[in-house]
């Protein structure tokens, strides 16, 4: 009876030997998040050209746009020309537009920016403004944008004031 004490001792003891040289693990509640794309943020300086199509109280029209931004930190600035063609009261007008852009990045991907300028009309009733306004911008990827603007535009001698709305779409280089 001895030996199998002896036994059962010596069986116990290099069991718990080996009981306390197994590591210890938990199990956590945590998932890794595996995303679905690598989603490229916007790098907003750099050339662009666009396509707009604008609207005013009696006109419509549509153009095109070129223009250089520059991203400092979560602001930016930028200078554009545009040039576009109207038509109110079946009468076509042309119009170049050069325009200083200063704005916020709300988010790596949409900028609000403000706009200062001038607007120069074509033909014999041509009329020359200076022009106020601002919008917002998205950019779809790092390569297209899309924004949306409203432009007010005072006049310089005789003319009426210019209320004009446009959407249109960047391609950035």
């Amino acid at each position: 009876m001895g030996r199998v004490l002896a036994a059962i001792a010596a069986l116990l003891l290099t069991s718990g030997v080996a009981q306390a040289a197994d590591p210890i693990s938990y199990g956590t509640s945590t998932q890794a998040v595996v995303p679905l794309h690598d989603q490229a943020t916007m790098d907003w300086t750099g050339f662009y050209a666009g396509v707009l199509g604008t609207a005013g109280p009696d006109a419509f029209g549509a153009g095109i746009a070129l223009g250089y931004n520059v991203a400092l930190g979560f602001g930016l600035v930028g200078a554009e020309v545009a040039a576009l063609g109207t038509q109110s009261d079946d009468v076509l007008v042309g119009s170049t537009q050069v325009l200083a852009r200063g704005g916020v990045l709300v988010t790596d991907q949409l900028l609000a920016y403000g706009a200062l300028g001038y607007s120069a009309e074509f033909g014999d009733d041509g009329a020359d403004a200076v022009l106020v306004g601002g919008g917002i911008e998205y950019a779809l990827n790092p390569d297209v944008s899309m924004r949306g603007q409203y432009l007010y535009g005072d006049p310089i001698g005789e003319g009426d004031a210019i209320h004009q709305v446009s959407f249109g779409a960047n391609f950035h280089f």
